[in-house]
């Protein structure tokens, strides 16, 4: 992964990602790219993904998908917690690169 190529992702598929994710949560996500923000880079706190602590954007991708899996299994069973609504879109391959490339973009702004 380099920084130009994941922006460029990001920025060409963000109106898709949108849709689909509208799409599995019956139009309960957000229309504006901002809500990924809320709900995918709202959770490198929770998955105890320290962004600097990676030496490429691969291994803080991994880190930070082994973190959503952790917090999935404690939360499984409580249909409200976003750790549900991730697993979700993570079970849909387009969102799941999607969401891999968004948590890239974080990595790659803050190095």
């Amino acid at each position: 992964m380099n920084r130009e190529e994941v922006e460029t992702y990001v920025r060409d598929h963000q109106q898709e990602a949108l849709r689909r994710t509208n799409k599995l949560m019956n139009d309960h996500f957000g229309k504006e790219y901002s809500s990924f923000n809320g709900l995918i880079g709202g959770k490198f706190k929770t998955y105890e993904v320290i962004l600097g602590d990676y030496d490429t954007a691969e291994e803080c991708v991994e880190a930070w998908l082994e973190g959503h899996g952790k917090i999935y299994q404690s939360e499984e069973n409580q249909p409200d917690k976003s750790s549900n609504r991730i697993k979700l879109m993570l079970q849909d391959d387009y969102l799941r690169k999607f969401i891999e490339n968004f948590v890239a973009k974080a990595y790659f702004k803050n190095k």
